[in-house]
């Protein structure tokens, strides 16, 4: 009889508990950019840079604010690739790899790709291009 009670007790009081572990809820997550390979491309005739996204990850409106290019030796020439439509951005969301955009400009000049959180969120430089050196760097 007091086996059945034990078993009755035991049963109930280990009800919520697993031997697997619960993950913790998706806002303890630390928030890390996507992978962006980006890839640069200067055509004198036309004077425009070509800024490729090369591979990575999609970026979608869930994992990115805004990709932005800023040139800022030419009075912070900026092209918003991709973002909320009130940005007037070039493109919308999501941006797959193997797309590329136009970014403007009278001269070379080095240039930089950021990313920027979802909402207020901070921003990150992903890329950067040096036209004197023809240096690229920061890959995701």
């Amino acid at each position: 009889m007091y086996r059945r009670a034990l078993l009755a007790s035991l049963a109930t009081s280990l009800a919520g508990c697993s031997l697997a572990p619960s993950e913790p809820p998706p806002a303890s997550y630390p928030r890390t950019r996507p992978n962006i390979f980006i890839s640069f491309d200067w055509d004198p005739d036309r004077s425009a840079l070509s800024v490729s996204f090369e591979g990575g990850n999609r970026l979608t409106a869930g994992n990115t604010g805004r990709l932005t290019i800023v040139t800022p030796d030419l009075d912070d020439s900026e092209t918003i690739w991709v973002g909320p439509a009130e940005t007037n951005a070039k493109a919308s969301f999501p941006l797959t790899p193997e797309t590329a955009v136009t970014h403007e400009l009278p001269r070379p000049a080095s240039t930089n790709v950021y990313w920027f959180e979802p909402g207020e969120g901070d921003e990150e430089l992903v890329a950067y291009w040096d036209p004197e050196t023809e240096s690229t760097g920061v890959d995701g």
